[in-house]
């Protein structure tokens, strides 16, 4: 495990790393996510009216007594008048044990017990990483299932974190959605294809359903892969798939509850509401700036194990690239993934299937050459990639404001205070 130790060392050294410099961890989207925290534990309601009236600064997140916006920012009021939160609250459940800890620690050391102080936002950062890396592992242990090659399985989980957008979402902008959706969807396909198909395994798999539509809506779609790969392996599978599907919809109704309670209905149109209603256009994977093959390469590579996951797991693959090409349609349709974002962001519970690609293309560099030289290309992409993100850090991202500056508002802003001092 001290494998897994470094690589999470690594990331929290990024995380922190940022932090000192930004003062924050909190922006964009993830304050959608955040707001759940502080209104459901500090206010006892789902009224977000004072979390977005919040000024984030690293300064007044520290504050005893944080000051206020006269009127809400970032978000709008629905049409029945209440303060409106676009994303689901589960990417909150998976932040609530590190704020709970957070929380106590304030108590404890005298801290501003607010929801937003340094110490909420390091803890939720550290404990998102630790998620990311326990993911990792079970991306490795399905991998190896498929390669019977330990070496190969453990640089293909280097490959994973390393050469994809997954470095920049598991340690420089760690507090929003994509660790949960990472590992609830590396969990979904190790319960699926590791795991024996019982009762149990069939309750687990819907929760992990469930919780992941609650992170992230689009991810509903693994009810769909789930569905298929038990059709083709069992010839009476309907009861298998009722037992799933119907223990996922449990978990969503506290869903629908929330949105009954802020628009007035139980199914409002939220997901695609800003969508431009597009299917077939390949932005999503090939725009400079955020598409997913372009900004990140090693996973236009690693189609090339398609011609050996093909003839060796037929029907496994068809699950896998079905739910990518409904990710596809369902992302293309949406709209979002040319959002101020790193690499195909809303690709990120596809990536085991690249896991799978991955370690097939290594394995066929390993049988043609060797395994150094397998070695050496994933080198050559982490190197891109770490090339990729330090340009889009700090050239090329876009913020709140719609100016192209890169970086953080309040990182830019320190930036030009020190090379003003020298």
């Amino acid at each position: 495990m001290k494998k897994y130790l470094l690589i999470y060392l690594a990331a929290a050294i990024i995380f922190l790393a940022h932090y000192a410099f930004s003062g924050q961890a909190i922006y964009g989207d993830g304050i959608d996510y955040w707001v759940y925290l502080p209104s459901i534990y500090f206010d006892h309601d789902i009224d977000f009216e004072n979390q977005y009236k919040h000024i984030f600064s690293p300064a007044n997140n520290n504050k005893y007594s944080s000051e206020s916006a006269p009127d809400i920012l970032k978000t709008r009021y629905t049409s029945i008048g209440k303060t409106d939160n676009p994303h689901p609250p589960g990417t909150a459940i998976f932040w609530f044990p590190a704020f709970l800890l957070a929380d106590i620690a304030s108590i404890i050391l005298g801290l501003a017990r607010n929801g937003y102080a340094h110490v909420y936002q390091i803890l939720a950062g550290l404990w998102s990483i630790l998620l990311i890396v326990f993911a990792l592992r079970l991306n490795e242990l399905l991998v190896f299932k498929f390669t019977k090659d330990g070496k190969i399985s453990f640089l293909t989980t280097i490959a994973l974190f390393f050469t994809t957008p997954l470095l920049y979402y598991g340690s420089y902008d760690v507090l929003n959605s994509h660790f949960a959706s990472f590992f609830l969807s590396s969990l979904f396909w190790y319960l699926l294809l590791i795991r024996p198909i019982e009762l149990k395994s069939l309750l687990l798999l819907g929760s992990v359903v469930g919780l992941a539509t609650l992170v992230r809506l689009q991810d509903a779609l693994l009810i769909v892969s789930a569905s298929v790969y038990l059709y083709l392996k069992y010839k009476n599978p309907v009861l298998k798939i009722l037992t799933l599907s119907l223990t996922g919809l449990l978990l969503i109704l506290p869903l629908a509850c929330l949105w009954m309670y802020l628009y007035g209905i139980p199914l409002p149109e939220t997901y695609t509401a800003f969508g431009r209603g597009e299917w077939l256009k390949f932005g999503s994977l090939f725009h400079p700036t955020y598409g997913f093959f372009f900004r990140t390469p090693f996973l236009l590579v690693s189609l090339i194990g398609i011609k050996i996951f093909i003839p060796k797991e037929r029907k496994v693959f068809w699950v896998f690239f079905t739910l990518f090409i409904l990710q596809f349609l369902l992302i293309t349709f949406q709209g979002g993934w040319d959002a101020p974002s790193y690499g195909g962001r809303m690709y990120i519970s596809t990536l085991t299937f690249f896991a799978v690609l991955i370690a097939y293309t290594l394995n066929w560099i390993k049988q043609k050459w060797n395994f150094k030289i397998a070695v050496v290309v994933v080198i050559f992409f982490v190197i891109l990639n770490i090339i990729s993100i330090t340009s889009f850090v700090l050239f090329e991202k876009e913020v709140n404001s719609g100016r192209k500056r890169g970086l953080e508002e309040q990182t830019q802003q320190k930036l030009e205070q020190l090379l003003k001092r020298q």
